[in-house]
């Protein structure tokens, strides 16, 4: 298991996984001897198109909400401090942090006060409201900050899995003449581990405090198109999260 030192003590994955825990932010659906589940299917950010070109969200098992490590005020900044250190270990020289929307925020405040650099945060701009079956249109613009063309730029996100939102604010980044140097985020659940491939060519390092790959599946997956039949899945896993809590706690 990769180490991370802080120059104080070392930490490795399953110690960071297991305060996760500890905090109630890791939902890992339960299943019974055959394999059944006896919770729900929880919804993911990422979405694709169906046959009649309807965005569908994925769907999985395991759902790490990392609202419940930001909120505690020990966790929160000390993990900032251990992605600090992996920044600085890996030469990286950044000048400015910006948080994604709305879940990498609080981590890239603290990973900025211990970089000792400036902080800023994307925004969702709403183009064209929800009307019907159409939905919601949006776009991410830095509306309160400042951004240099000379800042070498840390993009900061809770949890890191198909990056749309990373392109989308690389893209921003690239508007205001800036460089994106990192992608930074306390859970890489994708497949990559080590670089994502921005939309300009360049290979971006991740920097990555647990990097723990988690299937995903479309809705009418054999995997799972039996729960979704049956309405076992939960859509917006946050604010359903004490139920979710409940059913773990019931099945162990």
């Amino acid at each position: 298991m990769e180490k991370i030192c802080d120059g104080f003590y070392p930490v490795d994955q399953e110690e960071l996984l297991s305060r996760w825990r500890e905090l109630n932010g890791i939902y890992i659906c339960p299943k019974d001897e055959q394999g059944n589940r006896l919770g729900p299917l929880v919804g993911y950010a990422g979405t694709y198109k169906d046959d009649r070109g309807k965005d569908l969200a994925y769907v999985g098992d395991v759902y790490a909400n990392f609202a419940r490590v930001e909120t505690d005020p020990f966790t929160c900044p000390l993990w900032a401090r251990f992605l600090a250190t992996s920044v600085r270990h890996r030469g990286y020289r950044p000048t400015l942090c910006i948080g994604a929307p709305m879940g990498g925020i609080v981590l890239a405040t603290h990973l900025s006060n211990w970089l000792e650099v400036r902080i800023a945060f994307a925004e969702k701009k709403v183009m064209a409201v929800a009307a019907g079956a159409d939905r919601e249109k949006s776009k991410l613009v830095i509306a309160r900050h400042d951004v240099w063309p000379s800042d070498n730029v840390i993009i900061v996100e809770d949890v890191c899995n198909n990056f749309s939102t990373t392109d989308e604010m690389i893209e921003l980044v690239h508007d205001h003449g800036a460089t994106v140097v990192g992608i930074a985020c306390a859970l890489n659940r994708s497949s990559r581990k080590s670089y994502w491939v921005s939309n300009y060519g360049a290979d971006i390092p991740i920097i990555s405090l647990i990097h723990m790959e988690l299937p995903e599946y479309q809705q009418d997956d054999p995997a799972v198109a039996v729960d979704m039949l049956r309405g076992n899945y939960v859509a917006k896993p946050k604010q359903s999260w004490s139920d979710l809590v409940k059913a773990m706690n019931q099945a162990a």
